[in-house]
Formats: structure tokens, C-alpha cells, sequence
């Protein structure tokens, strides 16, 4: 069992790295618990939830190979997997690289990632919006956002940019509406030809999701692992007490997975700053 403690350590710690250096070394404190509000999931799930999940799939891993093993058929599809566990790492490895790759070219990274002159920037251009919003009638919000939003994409897409030189190019944005801005700095394509990101955390941010992705995926190939074991003993859930164990386990790591989307949907409208996260900021 030291090779999982030791393995859910190391993977907790490498996946809040970005956390601590953008709230110690990149950003102000009270900054960092403004971009919260954009995404309070990615920071709640990443210290206090992820380290029991990765916990329970080390631990079910080591079970299935230790206890149940021994007592599979020889030549059956799941003694061949459970003895040749380090290739399903493996290939779980490889499909989270890609995925994460993919990932990369694919998705605006959240303000936090941002250089601190852009997240700043970021900030301010969406509170200069949501002041407009709330200055409108209610029943006018949800039209106007559209065709503001509309407009800003339609402009965006039009924009070149001369130089990606830090001070030309916070002058250039400074000069922007903030809706446009806004869709500059959340633009995946742009984000990268700008260089908008900051090189540390765009690193560890890479890092974070491809331990989190190797994770979950390791979780599922457990399950059918664990499955496949199931069929060849023919487990009739009390014939075999390995097995059991390592089911309760799996269902640890599959709940604690199961909190992030509840606590995406907790995301308030626009990156709107919870009150708890408020109370932090005055602290």
C-alpha cells in the first residue's frame, strides 16, 4: 500500500501546483479569489475532493492485482489485463495525452491562466459590462446580451493584430469595447498567437488536467477490469470477498468524481463572485 499513498500524494500535489503558484506567485490573493468566480469547480474539486478520488482508484488498483489476481483462470481475458496492469496504465496514459493535446487546441483556458495585465484587464471589462446589464430593464437583458455578444464575435473575428509585444498589445485591447475584449482574451486560437497566457501556469495547467484526465480513465479501466474478473469467477456478489472490496472502492472514487458536474453547475452567471468567495476578498 506505500506505492498508493505515495502515488495519490504525488498526483494531489502536481494537480494543485497551478493553484498555489497563481494565488502566491502570479497573481495578488485578492485577485485570484475574484477569477474564482469563473471557475470555482476546477479549484474545490482539485483540493478537497480529487486527492480521495485518486485514493480509492490506487487503492482498487492495488487490490485487483494483489487480491483478486491470484484467484482469476489462467488464460481468461481478465488475468491477462490484471497481470499486464502496467499496459493498461500505459494505454491510459496515451489517451489522456491525446485528449489533453486536443484539449489545448480546442478550449479557451480560464482567466486565471491569463499573464496578470490580461486578467486584470479581464476582469474590469466584465464588470464594465455587467454594470450595463444591470442598468437595462430586465426584460431587455437576455436580448441585448445576444446581440452583444453577436457583435463582439462578428468583431473579433476581424481584428489583426499588429505586434503581440505585452505593452502594444494591452494598449490595443485597452482601446477595445469590453465585449470584444472580453472575446479576445477568451479566444483559444488567440490566446496562443498573443501569447495572453502566462507560460507557468499554462504548463501546469496542461499538467493538471492530464493527471486528472489519466485519473478518471484509470478509474474506468478499472471498473471494466473489475468486471471482467466478476464474469470469469462468476461473482454472485458474495462468492467472492476480493472482488466486493474492490467494487465499495470503485464506488468511492465514482462518487467523488461524481461531485464535479453538480459543482460546475454551481458556477455563478457570467463568473459572478459567490458570497463566500466575496468575504474572502475584503479579508
Amino acid at each position: 500500500m506505500k506505492w498508493v499513498v505515495a502515488c495519490t500524494l504525488v498526483v494531489s500535489v502536481a494537480v494543485s501546483v497551478s493553484i498555489f503558484y497563481s494565488t502566491f506567485f502570479d497573481h495578488r490573493f485578492e485577485t485570484t479569489v475574484r477569477l474564482w468566480g469563473h471557475a470555482p469547480q476546477q479549484y474545490i474539486f482539485s483540493l478537497l475532493i480529487f486527492p480521495f478520488a485518486a485514493f480509492a482508484v490506487f487503492t482498487a488498483l492495488y487490490l485487483l492485482v494483489s487480491s483478486v489476481g491470484p484467484h482469476l483462470q489462467e488464460l481468461s481475458l481478465a488475468k491477462q489485463m490484471v497481470d499486464n496492469w502496467i499496459i493498461v496504465v500505459y494505454l491510459v496514459l496515451i489517451l489522456s495525452s491525446i485528449v489533453a493535446i486536443t484539449t489545448y487546441f480546442s478550449v479557451a483556458m480560464s482567466p486565471d491562466k491569463l499573464k496578470p495585465q490580461f486578467a486584470i484587464m479581464y476582469l474590469a471589462s466584465e464588470e464594465s459590462l455587467r454594470e450595463e446589464f444591470e442598468s437595462l430593464e430586465s426584460k431587455r437583458v437576455e436580448e441585448y446580451r445576444r446581440q452583444c455578444i453577436a457583435n463582439a464575435k462578428q468583431t473579433c473575428g476581424e481584428l489583426v493584430f499588429q505586434s503581440s509585444e505585452p505593452v502594444k498589445l494591452e494598449s490595443d485591447l485597452a482601446a477595445l469595447p469590453p465585449a470584444v475584449r472580453l472575446q479576445v482574451l477568451q479566444s483559444p486560437k488567440l490566446q496562443r498567437e498573443l501569447r495572453l497566457l502566462e507560460p507557468p501556469m499554462q504548463a501546469l495547467t496542461m499538467l493538471q488536467m492530464f493527471i486528472t484526465l489519466s485519473v478518471g480513465l484509470l478509474c474506468l479501466a478499472t471498473i471494466f477490469v473489475t468486471w471482467c474478473a466478476a464474469e470469469s469467477i462468476g461473482y454472485n456478489g458474495a462468492n467472492s470477498p476480493q472482488i466486493k472490496v474492490v467494487i465499495n472502492t470503485l464506488f468511492v472514487s465514482v462518487m467523488a468524481f461524481a461531485a464535479f458536474p453538480p459543482l460546475l453547475q454551481s458556477v455563478p452567471p457570467s463568473g459572478r463572485v459567490p458570497n463566500w468567495l466575496r468575504k474572502l476578498e475584503s479579508v
